[in-house]
């Protein structure tokens, strides 16, 4: 019961702060101090046409990213299921606080229902995905799904920035907020971090989705959703993707989750940036083209 009332509160701080976002706010301290200790985002706004939807943009380097996962209502129906998004629990409350969570065919549009470059036609768990270079996917117009490549450059970016904030408080001897040297926990939304939000770039802890597609496979029984990690962690898409284990898909993905989520970097992996299996639910955050 007190894990029930802890995420009821923090679904609840969540949506209040989405709510009252200001346009023109700008980004807390890295770790406190003085304002010239901050490192800012530019903010901005997008509206996706095709629903009248509005979401926060910011600008990180040379990058714009939604700083909001995407809510666009994919619903085609696949082989196995009678949607291809969804939202946490089945609560349309999470699509609004957290956006939808997509299957990767449905973050790369494979079944070519949007007006867009069609790159990521018949790319899906299994499939095979001939996109080359960058795909729109099911990102508003202008927009695009982000390669490996550009959640490194996020990264890597977000690290440098840090690192150099970091080396001036040691310098000044400041106490350090624990986890300040981590670029991943500057990318989280301020209601799941104690590093306010550094980027605006506000990621939630909005979970994933897994279709347990076994007795499905053996007995022809329904698709069963299996809903967690809603207030621990979050995945993103991206568009890149190679062969899995036995005819499946990986796909590269951003990973942010609570410090007892970790994951173990091979070699020349920039940690954060993982691989995943392409047959589950995760969200979307798009890039300006």
């Amino acid at each position: 019961m007190k894990n029930i009332k802890k995420l009821s509160l923090f679904v609840s701080v969540a949506a209040l702060l989405i709510a009252c976002g200001s346009e023109d706010s700008t980004n807390n301290p890295v770790g406190g101090g003085s304002a010239n200790n901050s490192i800012e985002g530019a903010a901005g706004f997008l509206v996706d046409s095709r629903d009248g939807h509005r979401y926060k943009t910011v600008t990180i380097g040379t990058q714009t990213w939604m700083a909001e996962n995407l809510n666009y209502a994919y619903l085609q129906p696949t082989a196995d299921v009678d949607s291809s998004s969804f939202c946490y629990n089945d609560d349309p409350a999470n699509c609004e606080n957290f956006g939808r969570l997509y299957t990767w065919s449905a973050a790369m549009d494979s079944a070519g229902l949007l007006l867009n470059d069609g790159k990521g036609r018949g790319c899906g768990d299994g499939g095979v995905c001939a996109a080359n270079g960058t795909v729109q996917g099911i990102c508003p117009s202008g927009w695009r799904l982000p390669q490996k490549q550009d959640f490194e450059i996020l990264i890597a970016f977000v690290q440098d920035s840090v690192d150099k904030i970091v080396a001036q408080k040691k310098q000044n001897l400041e106490p350090l907020i624990e986890g300040i040297e981590d670029a991943r926990e500057h990318l989280k939304a301020s209601v799941w971090s104690n590093l306010y939000d550094t980027f605006g770039f506000s990621a939630l802890p909005s979970g994933r989705v897994e279709l347990n597609d076994l007795l499905h496979l053996a007995f022809g029984s329904p698709v069963d959703l299996q809903y967690d990690g809603l207030g621990e962690y979050t995945y993103f898409w991206s568009s890149t993707s190679s062969d899995g284990f036995l005819g499946g898909t990986n796909v590269n993905i951003l990973s942010l989750g609570n410090k007892s989520s970790l994951h173990i970097p091979v070699p020349g992996e920039i940690i954060g940036v993982e691989s995943s299996g392409a047959g589950d639910g995760k969200s979307v955050r798009c890039l300006k083209k």
